[in-house]
């Protein structure tokens, strides 16, 4: 796209346009970080107000539940990791970048499937307190901190790509999918890839949940250890982070050309 297009751009854009896409060029970077200060106050809060008692086959259904929606946020991303070529779905720190537009498989629904994924993260862990404020604190929460981010990488595709950016997105909804669309990845899934680029938001996911189950032991019974089931699963989300770390900085073995 040429610097002229480009200038034209920015002259269409509105004040508050250029002010969210500024302030989401800032969160990009701080990106890995924006979790941190809602999971914080969701653990003061369930330490400090936990739930009331329940029979205990309620209780455990409801924390199951939870972790199958934060799980299937988890599927999402590695879903999408999986699929994805090089040169698309750009993993840098700090701005967006991107060689190729993505369309296909899961960008074929919806234009921020990675995003999509982090609210159903955010949803299943909030959704522990089974408290409907917090959640919708959680739901503004990733208003206020995603939305700016989203708009940045799109003022950045829109310059990357130009016209290819706007067909897609004529057709293509921002954050629900429209199933309708669907259209075939270009690339087989990768167990590999997905593997590589998703074990440290497995992990982050799992130390959550504990972290929380952990919380409302400790305000409910004084007790400091999660039940079982979290401990096990703790360590075994460790355990994977761990082997997975190790096989792809000191080897070969999760590296695929041109993923």
């Amino acid at each position: 796209m040429n610097s002229s297009t480009a200038a034209e751009i920015e002259a269409e854009m509105t004040p508050l346009q250029k002010e969210l896409r500024d302030r989401g060029q800032w969160l990009f970077r701080q990106r890995s970080y924006l979790p941190l200060p809602l999971l914080v106050a969701l653990i003061v809060w369930i330490f400090l107000n936990p739930p009331p008692e329940q029979a205990g086959a309620a209780h455990h259904q409801w924390e199951i539940f939870c972790l199958g929606i934060g799980g299937l946020g988890m599927a999402l991303r590695v879903w999408v990791a999986g699929l994805v070529p090089a040169g698309t779905s750009g993993r840098g720190t700090d701005t967006p970048d991107a060689d190729q537009l993505n369309t296909t498989g899961p960008y074929s629904l919806v234009r921020n499937p990675l995003y999509l994924a982090i609210f159903l993260m955010w949803a299943g862990v909030a959704l522990f307190l089974r408290s409907a404020p917090w959640f919708l604190v959680m739901c503004g929460y990733f208003l206020i901190c995603y939305v700016p981010v989203i708009i940045a990488e799109e003022a950045f595709l829109v310059r990357r790509f130009g016209s290819a950016y706007y067909r897609w997105a004529e057709r293509t909804p921002a954050l629900v999918p429209r199933w309708s669309s669907w259209k075939p990845s270009v690339l087989p899934f990768c167990w590999r890839t997905a593997a590589r680029r998703e074990y440290s938001g497995l992990l982050g996911l799992i130390v959550a949940f504990t972290l929380l189950e952990a919380a409302e032991e400790a305000g409910s019974s004084s007790s400091l250890i999660a039940e079982p089931f979290w401990m096990v699963l703790l360590g075994s989300g460790v355990f994977v982070y761990l082997v997975l770390r190790t096989l792809k900085r000191r080897t070969r073995l999760l590296a695929v050309a041109g993923r």
